[in-house]
């Protein structure tokens, strides 16, 4: 397998070699499982990483059944091993390349330190130029695998990223860099522009055209992952290529439309906007959910995925529903959302109150119920109107408590016409840490 994987181009292997070079990889396993010396924890994590890698390829492409298990065992060794790093690391390129692998936000912070450490951010200068040319690739490549994850956080977040645009002098090459590191550039500058605390006191006409200018360069990506989609559709059934590059090229897609109507959200709307978003951003919203809709037909179709179903909220488009009180279509939309995060036949069970599933299904009969009682209080049916709610009470009950369990005013979903852009987006992510919480309620 380790000699194979070389000779491979799938998605997940070009994306585990962005960290370090295969060759690099391989060695390593050597170290680890041909040992005759001892070796440190980080080769360790670096090991059971990489081959957790080629084991979910390998079970994804070929649905070899007994590469779920090493996958399932190399996963566990990576967490274990993970949890016995020390909380002060060397800075070093390996140590760099573990916590990258690794991919969580206390790690990539980590990652992200020991490249400033090392200066990986900045351009070459004649004192600190590497010995070589392959040298000098694998550290960029490893620093913008860095950047790209920092970057993506630092807005799924609502944190400050740890390396900043202002400090990198390392050359932006848009013709060669990834797909990711681009995506990643507009994501920083989304979080700095429009929804950091300065960003947010900057005058509204400002934030619109950076808003604008950002929208713009996402839809050459949006354009671009299109024409790659199309070259993947013409691909031969049974050939040579990555059997799921389709169905990672359409996860991309639902990525790039979330973020889409999250820029577009910061440009402001008229006056008659019920939602406060323009009709842009309520339309890149619907298709967003349509997208995710298609891609869950696929994700589903691929009985051996381990584990790619990722979740996300819309709340564009759930304020725009609750708000109008007539979009049916929209609720609609919300409630196949979040029928499609139920979990499949032997999947993790989804009976926890904060399952993604279970939320979202109460998010939006909260709302349906919302728009019944806006609509019956102008109406005679105040009787039925009491019986519906009634039926539905316990399990809004369980919502209202989640939310204040998890800091989040009950009021703020339906009662927002004063809020602001910054009170969107922090309530926004008020309701995704809601989702990661281990609370039951």
């Amino acid at each position: 397998m380790l000699t194979s994987a070389g000779r491979e181009s799938h998605f997940r292997i070009s994306r585990i070699a962005q960290v370090l070079p295969l060759e690099r990889f391989a060695d390593v396993c050597r170290r680890v499982y041909f040992a005759l010396d001892d070796y440190n924890e980080i080769y360790f994590v670096l090991a059971n990483g990489y081959l957790a890698y080629l084991f979910a390829e390998t079970l994804l492409s070929s649905g070899m059944e007994a590469s779920r298990g090493h996958w399932q065992m190399c996963r566990r060794n990576l967490h274990d091993a993970v949890s016995r790093l020390p909380l002060l690391l060397p800075a070093s390129t390996d140590v760099i390349a573990a916590l990258t692998v690794a991919a969580a936000s206390t790690f990539i912070s980590s990652a992200a330190r020991a490249c400033i450490t090392l200066g990986y951010h900045r351009a070459d200068t004649p004192g600190r130029r590497p010995r070589d040319d392959a040298t000098r690739r694998e550290r960029d490549s490893l620093f913008w695998s860095v950047y790209a994850l920092d970057k993506g956080l630092s807005l799924q977040l609502n944190r400050p990223p740890n390396i900043r645009d202002a400090d990198v002098t390392l050359a932006f090459d848009e013709e060669n860099l990834p797909h990711t590191v681009k995506l990643a550039r507009i994501q920083g500058q989304a979080y700095e522009r429009l929804y950091s605390s300065s960003g947010l006191d900057r005058p509204a006409g400002e934030r619109a055209r950076d808003a604008e200018m950002l929208a713009n360069r996402l839809r050459e990506l949006i354009q671009e992952t299109h024409l790659e989609m199309q070259s993947a559709e013409a691909q031969p059934v049974g050939g040579n290529g990555d059997p799921l590059r389709l169905l990672y090229l359409q996860c991309a897609l639902v990525c790039h439309s979330s973020l889409l109507t999250l820029i577009l959200r910061a440009i402001p709307a008229s006056p008659a906007s019920l939602s406060g978003a323009t009709d842009e951003c309520v339309a890149v919203a619907r298709l967003t959910l349509d997208v995710h809709q298609q891609c869950m037909i696929s994700i589903r179709s691929c009985e051996t995925d381990p584990q790619i179903v990722n979740k996300y909220i819309s709340c564009v488009l759930f304020t725009h529903a609750v708000r109008s009180l007539d979009a049916e279509d929209d609720l609609s939309r919300l409630e196949r959302f979040a029928s499609s995060l139920q979990p499949g036949i032997g999947d993790a069970p989804g009976d926890a109150a904060t399952h993604p599933h279970r939320l979202y299904r109460l998010l939006c009969e909260t709302a349906r119920l919302h728009i019944q009682s806006a609509r019956q209080r102008t109406g005679p049916s105040r009787d039925a109107n009491r019986r519906t709610n009634s039926q539905a009470g316990d399990e809004t009950q369980v919502l209202h408590a989640a939310f204040v369990e998890s800091g989040i005013p009950p009021d703020l979903v339906f009662d927002s016409d004063g809020l602001g852009l910054g009170d969107w987006y922090y309530g926004n992510h008020q309701l995704m840490s809601l989702l990661g919480s281990d609370g039951v309620y």
